[in-house]
């Protein structure tokens, strides 16, 4: 079901696509459904618990990581690919009172735990038998993760510490990754350029820069293609 944000100081409600679970089509919300309906949203849906309610029989083998942040991304993961159906509930139960300094709110060294859980979660398609399935959305979840919040880190220090975690986790899974034909020849080229942006950089900044370099190519490629296109339209005219 969906979920308000309240910011506690001001006692307003504040906007979020997330927690309105906007992304997923109004097909899908109302109704009886399954984990393959929506499967493009799974690693970006969601997680919190406050916005599930679980039958206890159904949870009670499934346990959250413990000692580690964003276990509730692994909990959820094992319980949608083990559930029959599912039902998404177009509506508000429940406020989420966001304060200052809170677990959700700040930016601490556990940053780093995001890539443990991102690997935990492919772990868990593999053991569950859906990563075939499901690593056109497993693969951009882990690695475009990682550029999405080395932006969000304001300490230069704490963004090289955890390039450093980047640079250590896609190395060591290069050989692993590049046996997999889909990832070497079908995966999404930005997702594929972060991975390697982060095996052969030396730094967070240059770690960046590369990314950002690539994005602005791409943006360059398709104006071309759009001026190409207007010029024929312009020549029939």
């Amino acid at each position: 079901f969906k979920v308000r944000k309240l910011n506690d100081a001001t006692g307003k409600i504040e906007p979020s696509e997330y927690y309105d679970i906007a992304s997923i089509d109004k097909k899908y919300k109302n109704k009886i459904i399954t984990y393959q309906d929506i499967k493009k949203h799974i690693f970006f849906m969601v997680v919190s618990p406050y916005a599930k309610i679980y039958k206890r029989e159904f949870i009670k083998d499934i346990k959250f990581p413990e000692q580690i942040l964003f276990e509730d991304n692994e909990f959820f993961l094992e319980t949608i690919l083990k559930s029959k159906n599912l039902y998404i509930l177009d509506e508000y139960l429940y406020h989420h009172r966001i304060r200052p300094n809170s677990i959700t709110t700040s930016k601490s060294s556990d940053y780093k735990d995001t890539i443990a859980i991102s690997n935990m979660m492919i772990k868990t398609t593999k053991e569950l038998g859906k990563f075939e399935e499901l690593k056109n959305y497993a693969y951009p979840r882990k690695i475009g993760n990682t550029y999405i919040i080395i932006n969000q880190l304001a300490d230069h220090d704490n963004r090289e510490d955890f390039f450093k975690e980047i640079k250590s986790d896609f190395t060591k899974h290069q050989a692993e990754y590049e046996a997999d034909d889909f990832f070497m020849n079908e995966l999404n080229n930005k997702i594929r350029h972060i991975f390697y942006s982060g095996i052969n950089c030396e730094t967070s900044d240059e770690f960046i820069l590369s990314i950002k370099l690539f994005e602005a190519e791409y943006k360059v490629k398709k104006l071309k293609k759009k001026n190409k296109k207007l010029k024929k339209e312009n020549k029939r005219i």
